[in-house]
């Protein structure tokens, strides 16, 4: 019930863009799709494709609850792909992309320097 409610809280903290995003279309593949690619595009990060991506959940990490994915993306201008990890505080509402291993060491750890929390900087792939 606790993962309902802080997933339900996220979802609400979600909606950055002005576009509804509930607990049922970020709960499925294509609703976290959707919603990373219009993250990228937040961020002017507009050559990113997401091609695939997993659904969010909630992970409670050291006494702090996130939102995770893991996404498989395509950079239009290079033709490279990659394999990164979506990160929401849901305290804070920061938002991280970040490389896969990153992403794995962050789950494993919850260590919050990872996220690189700064207002200035939201750059998705670092």
């Amino acid at each position: 019930m606790k993962q309902l409610i802080l997933f339900a809280i996220g979802c609400l903290l979600l909606t950055h863009t002005g576009q509804a995003q509930n607990l049922d279309e970020l709960g499925t593949a294509e609703g976290a799709k959707a919603y990373i690619q219009l993250f990228y595009k937040e961020v002017g990060q507009t050559s990113i494709l997401v091609v695939n991506s997993s659904p969010f959940v909630v992970k409670e990490l050291n006494g702090n609850s996130f939102m995770v994915a893991k996404m498989w993306i395509t950079d239009s201008n290079t033709g490279q792909q990659f394999i990164r990890g979506i990160v929401i505080d849901l305290e804070t509402t920061w938002r991280q992309a970040m490389t896969e291993s990153d992403y794995h060491m962050f789950l494993q750890t919850g260590n919050k320097q990872y996220l690189h929390e700064k207002i200035d900087s939201l750059d998705p792939n670092s």
